[in-house]
């Protein structure tokens, strides 16, 4: 399932909620808006697709992580990282180091996958595996 994230802003001067920016997804099931390294970034969690037949599960996919462009007031995907039936992630940080936690749920036949967390080391979100 391709779809778009859609950001909004309220607009008080019109009382309404205006579009800021699609972001493409592949079946997001959530997102987590962190602030790292003087940066604002969104996480999100891309499920794939469910078994529905004929058509095989589609659960190893990635899911990306979006930087916040204050000059443009809009978000750039900086990185993906490999996920498979992803359906949140978690930033928290632990005596100065920061990171990212996702849950992932199953691969493509069903068996569970572990969850997997990121240091994140620098405003570029470099992700080695913990």
């Amino acid at each position: 399932i391709n779809a778009e994230y859609m950001g909004f802003r309220f607009d008080s001067s019109s009382e309404r909620f205006e579009l800021v920016q699609g972001l493409p997804t592949d079946g997001a099931h959530a997102a987590e808006f962190f602030h790292v390294f003087g940066e604002t970034f969104l996480a999100v969690a891309n499920f794939g697709a469910r078994r529905k037949k004929p058509v095989p599960a589609r659960l190893a996919v990635t899911s990306p992580i979006f930087r916040f462009d204050t000059a443009s007031e809009q978000f750039h995907e900086c990185t993906r990282l490999p996920t498979t039936g992803a359906t949140d992630f978690e930033f928290f940080e632990i005596e100065g180091a920061f990171f990212l936690a996702v849950s992932n749920e199953a691969d493509d036949t069903g068996v569970v996958i572990n969850s997997t967390i990121w240091e994140l080391r620098s405003a570029g979100v470099d992700v080695p595996e913990l």
